[in-house]
């Protein structure tokens, strides 16, 4: 079965608004969901499942280019 992300839930930073970054989203149909205005509780949630995927993906190698950390 091939799954891919449906959602990237994000905050409001600037990142999130690069051309770059919507073009990917947009290519690869993924739906950007931004968390709630002055909600910080869900900004956290955020935070927390980036720190986990970090942690459990990354932190076992260290990725030489964009090549290998694919």
């Amino acid at each position: 079965m091939d799954q891919h992300q449906k959602y990237l839930i994000h905050d409001n930073d600037s990142i999130f608004t690069s051309r770059e970054l919507q073009n990917f989203l947009a290519n690869t149909n993924i739906k950007s969901k931004k968390t709630g205005f002055k909600c910080p509780w869900q900004n956290g949630t955020c935070e927390r499942t980036i720190g986990i995927l970090r942690q459990e993906l990354l932190n076992h190698i260290i990725p030489i280019n964009e090549k290998h950390l694919k």
